[in-house]
Parts: C-alpha cells; structure tokens; sequence
C-alpha cells in the first residue's frame, strides 16, 4: 500500500466517494443533481460518511424509480428529480426494508427525505433542482438535525 510520505508511516485512505461510479446509468439531470449536492454538502462541511450515505440513498431512488417503481409516474421521476414525490419515496423506504436490514433502510430514508425536500424546494423555486445548491445543504440538514454544518 503506498505510503502517503516517507516520515508519516501512514497508509494512503482510500477515497470513500466516487461520484463517477455512484451515477452510472443515471439520467444527466440526476447525475447533476448529485454532483451540485456533493458540492453543496461539502461547502456545508458534512463528513464524507454522511455525503456518501446521502448521495448512495439518492443514486439508489433513482435507480428504484427506473428499475422497480411499480408506480406508472415513475418514469418522469427517474429521469428528473423535481419530479419526486412522497410517494415515490414512501415506495422506496417499504422497498428498502423488504430488501435490505431495517438499520440500512434507516439510514437509506434519511437521504430520500432529503432529496424528496430539495425536490420540494425545486417545484416552488425559479431553478431546478439540479442548481439548487442552497437547498441541497439545508435540506440535509433537517433530514439529519444533529449536523450543525
């Protein structure tokens, strides 16, 4: 494993996100989407456990709207994330449970809430939400009110 330098002795971490990888396959509005809001939450100074975590549950939405929605709205949604509804995220968070561990589907739930907020934001806004940079990060923070930015 390479060292970071030669008196550290410390191994180099590897990075956690890779936005490249999480957006495969995603539409541009979403793959935008989630870059603007890693930006966003970086800028918000969030950990990057809680961007990855936040971003995956996004990516994840995405891909349920595309691939397992039963919902016949779906569509719209998975190529657009303003057209996220609380349906849409209500669909997911049952999915994710009957898929996955509750304690993953938690954690999964708080990153859909916050898409679902921004998403929010974006239907009454005068930007979509793939610029919505500001609501991104305040969105994250209602859906997890012990980050104090």
């Amino acid at each position: 494993m390479p060292l970071i330098g030669t008196f550290t002795r410390r191994p180099a971490k590897m990075p956690l996100l890779d936005l490249e990888k999480m957006t495969a396959g995603l539409s541009k509005t979403w793959s935008g989407f989630l870059r603007d809001w890693d930006r966003s939450l970086r800028a918000g100074n969030y950990p990057e456990t809680t961007r990855y975590n936040y971003l995956l549950a996004a990516a994840q939405l995405a891909r349920f709207l595309r691939e397992y929605s039963p919902d016949p709205d779906a569509d719209a949604a998975a190529g657009d994330p303003v057209e996220v509804t609380r349906a849409h995220v209500e669909a997911f968070q049952a999915w994710m449970i009957e898929t996955r561990s509750a304690s993953t589907a938690l954690k999964q739930a708080q990153g859909a809430a916050a898409v679902l907020q921004v998403a929010d934001a974006g239907r009454g806004g005068d930007r979509p939400v793939a610029h919505g940079r500001g609501a991104a990060a305040e969105a994250a923070a209602e859906a997890d009110p012990r980050h104090t930015g």
